[in-house]
């Protein structure tokens, strides 16, 4: 059970919880700025395989009705061109994948604080410590979750 001495907020503690928003805000910024240059090397990389398949397609016209060691040549330099866009492609999706549970921590971070600010605000302390109880049962079971 939480007593009204271990509930209470010290000022410097709402000062962090304040600094953590602005941090917070901070980080979604960059992170929502680190997803759209993602995605725009996602979509080169998308565009360049494209391209790397249409050399491949070129490359069997020309061995079948020209020269077959011009369309040899031309088939491996598509299947490189290929291979490069495809690694590029996976680097930047696993990179995408841990920067969303990193922002994924960081919201949920943002909502504790915010949660904990609601709750001091509340002027009946009965209510005030219930919610606060809920608050860190509810991070308990989130945490044996993982």
């Amino acid at each position: 059970m939480i007593t009204n001495d271990s509930s209470s907020i010290t000022t410097s503690q709402e000062s962090s919880i304040k600094y953590n928003s602005l941090n917070t805000q901070i980080i979604t910024n960059y992170h929502t700025n680190e997803i759209s240059q993602n995605n725009k090397i996602i979509n080169t990389a998308i565009g360049i395989i494209i391209l790397g398949t249409l050399t491949i397609i070129c490359s069997i016209f020309i061995a079948t009705f020209k020269d077959f060691n011009a369309g040899l040549l031309t088939a491996i330099s598509g299947i490189l061109v290929d291979f490069i866009s495809g690694t590029i492609f996976w680097m930047v999706t696993k990179s995408n994948d841990s920067k969303m549970k990193y922002f994924n921590s960081i919201s949920s971070e943002e909502e504790r604080n915010k949660l904990i600010s609601l709750i001091e605000s509340i002027k009946d302390e009965k209510s005030k410590n219930k919610l606060t109880e809920k608050l860190i049962d509810a991070y308990c079971r989130k945490n044996e979750s993982k």
